[in-house]
């Protein structure tokens, strides 16, 4: 004989027999598993709180090793001394050559030519994993500059002003030593300024050929 039904147990015992009309799953009360495990042991809040913060803590240990696995962008920095300085020497020889001085100075023209590389850079897709840089080397760089690579450009000049279909970029692993069994340097035109980026990025995150020596 079954005795009357409390409240709570009614309501729980119509909870199941409606959901077991419709064919549903009727899984415990949270509230009802804090008070028995399998073992006997009982549950408290606190030991749960303290388990889940150590879960937290581990996972997050997780997320920066694998963090830290990631390989890091390969990073190309721009020689604007070099770009200043090929400038002069090619405004120079021009003049000599053709009487005919160059409308920029070699440090507006080397700016010009980082600028026009930088808006390459923002359009090609290649160089979505690319770092490109154009701090001056010092010591707070060092050790990315000699793991990365060294990009410049050797302008030519025609009626005193830049003449993009005759120049040139160049890029050098800084760290070519360490590879000798590969040629680390690349060159190429500078006419195209997107098509350029390109190929720049595709050598220093190596998705190009390797050569050997």
């Amino acid at each position: 004989m079954v005795g009357p039904l409390t409240p709570s147990k009614a309501k729980g015992e119509k909870r199941v027999a409606t959901s077991q009309a419709f064919g549903l799953l009727v899984l415990p009360s949270p509230r009802w598993l804090l008070g028995r495990q399998p073992n006997g042991f009982r549950c408290t809040l606190k030991g749960m709180r303290l388990r889940r913060i150590a879960a937290c803590v581990l996972v997050a240990g997780l997320a920066g090793s694998l963090s830290g696995c990631r390989k890091q962008k390969p990073t190309v920095f721009l020689d604007t001394a070099w770009n200043r300085d090929y400038a002069m020497n090619a405004c120079e020889l021009y003049k000599q050559n053709y009487g005919v001085a160059c409308f920029k100075t070699p440090e507006q023209i080397a700016e010009e030519l980082k600028l026009r590389f930088s808006s390459a850079v923002l359009q090609s897709p290649a160089c979505r994993d690319v770092a490109v840089s154009y701090e001056p080397l010092g010591k707070q760089n060092l050790k990315a500059y000699e793991d990365g690579w060294s990009l410049s450009f050797n302008v030519g000049i025609d009626g005193g002003d830049i003449d993009y279909s005759n120049s040139e970029w160049q890029i050098i692993d800084n760290n070519a030593k360490k590879r000798l069994n590969e040629k680390r340097f690349s060159e190429g035109p500078l006419k195209d300024a997107v098509e350029a980026a390109t190929r720049i990025c595709i050598v220093a995150t190596g998705q190009g050929g390797s050569v050997s020596h």
